[in-house]
């Protein structure tokens, strides 16, 4: 059975990252659409048409306590999931425990990135979100790695 194609949001300040981003998962057969922002703030304030599926967030570009804009984020597309980059160990915990789906480590491999993201869009996890488990050293997530 073929999935479904999905849109992705990409919210990276840094544009060399955040172009990078946008040109792997482009190239992934399950990505419809990339689309790319530097403040998430401005993505929420606005009337942004599309539901994206996945929500890919580096810490550099939240501009607010990070738990309210995850919040936020939730709020506006409650189906979508939340992948956060976090700079630090600590920022990654605190990432989780306000509401991301899964939190990298900053200097995650490419294919961690894709392995992640495929299970956690996979419909197994629409059913199974219960739960922390610890994929590696990069990853902490609800889902299974």
């Amino acid at each position: 059975m073929k999935q479904p194609r999905i849109a992705a949001l990409i919210v990276v300040r840094s544009h060399p990252l955040r172009d990078g981003l946008q040109a792997l998962m482009v190239g992934w057969p399950e990505i419809d659409a990339v689309t790319g922002t530097n403040n998430i703030m401005l993505v929420l304030d606005d009337a942004y048409d599309r539901h994206p599926a996945l929500v890919l967030v580096d810490g550099d570009a939240i501009g607010t306590p990070l738990q309210a804009a995850l919040q936020r984020i939730k709020s506006k597309w409650p189906h979508s999931r939340c992948v956060f980059i976090s700079k630090d160990v600590s920022e990654q915990q605190e990432a989780k425990s306000a509401g991301a789906d899964v939190a990298l480590l900053t200097g995650f491999p490419a294919a961690d990135l894709r392995r992640t993201v495929m299970r956690l869009l996979s419909p197994e996890q629409a059913v199974h979100r219960e739960g922390t488990l610890t994929c590696g050293s990069h990853v902490q997530s609800n889902i299974g790695c």
